[in-house]
């Protein structure tokens, strides 16, 4: 059996400040090629790591898109949820569980999915447990999770809660170890288990200039894991490198908006806290309004 793996995408119909081009045209793209990919190396399934969406409620054109694309062009579609797929940490009436109860997608969880040829995959959406699989005399159990794998401290004093190169000791039992959240590639083939970060499908940001999208293909015949690049154009032709300078202006503008939010007297509301704070900062340019009412919303909070 072959299994393509997948993390991170973020599909949305809103681009990004550091992209120049049609964001979601380009990413519509990506994942029709994904498709491409799967039926030409004949992929059984597919596993995406969670972060389906950029945020749980999209608009019905785009949605309409990927639902007659997952409809005619992918094979079975199994995933979990990531952050920016829910509500509030809710799954109900988001985009994600749309596709869930159109049985577009399945949802892996605690329950073992039998994918056929001794194979079982569990899931651990944003926040969840990982599930202690079962012990089989053959066949193989898989993880699919959304959870932040670091190879190595993130900064110093960072606590690595998933380390790559030590799944046993949090993913005991596992065969393959599929995880998203972490938009940078990573892998480790040790003896007895794979562990694959896919990372992010798109270069949102212009820091992700150097980032080359892939995906994988595992066989489970050898318990083989094949990367495959995703075509993706130069760097400089879709991100905005003059924002550099802005970038950096804005960065120091938004010091001045922690530090003034530092000193102000809040409660228990973290959303009414935030926005009498954005109201309260005299001077506060537009762009980091902006930003931060767009960062709220991404996040799952709804609009600010």
């Amino acid at each position: 059996m072959k299994l393509l793996l997948a993390a991170d995408l973020h599909i949305t119909s809103k681009t990004p400040l550091s992209r120049v081009d049609d964001y979601p045209s380009t990413q519509m793209g990506k994942v029709r090629w994904i498709a491409g990919l799967a039926k030409e190396a004949a992929c059984d399934a597919v596993l995406v790591a969670g972060d389906f969406f950029d945020s749980p409620v999209q608009p019905y054109p785009l949605l309409a898109e990927y639902i007659y694309l997952l409809t005619e062009q992918f094979p079975p579609v199994y995933c979990v949820f990531g952050q920016h797929d829910t509500a509030f940490r809710r799954r109900q009436n988001t985009a994600l569980a749309f596709l869930e109860e159109l049985g577009l997608v399945t949802v892996a969880g605690r329950k073992p999915i039998s994918l056929g040829e001794g194979l079982y995959l569990y899931g651990a959406s944003y926040d969840e447990e990982i599930p202690v699989p079962r012990k089989r005399n053959w066949g193989a159990n898989i993880l699919l999770a959304h959870l932040l794998v670091t190879d190595g401290k993130l900064w110093p004093g960072c606590e690595e809660l998933f380390p790559l190169r030590k799944v046993s000791s949090w993913a005991p039992g596992y065969s393959l170890v599929v995880c998203g959240d972490n938009h940078e590639t990573l892998v480790h083939e040790g003896r007895s288990c794979t562990v694959f970060n896919p990372g992010s499908l798109m270069r949102s940001r212009v820091d992700q200039r150097e980032h080359v999208p892939v995906v994988g293909i595992w066989q489970s015949s050898s318990c083989t894991l094949e990367m495959v690049e995703v075509p993706v154009l130069p760097a400089q032709e879709v991100l905005d490198f003059e924002s550099k300078e802005e970038s950096q202006e804005f960065l120091s503008l938004m010091e001045s908006f922690v530090a003034a939010v530092k000193d102000y007297d809040v409660g228990v509301d973290f959303l009414r806290n935030l926005s009498l704070a954005v109201k309260a900062t005299k001077g506060l340019p537009p762009l980091v309004k902006r930003v931060v009412y767009e960062a709220v919303e991404r996040c799952g909070y709804g609009k600010l």
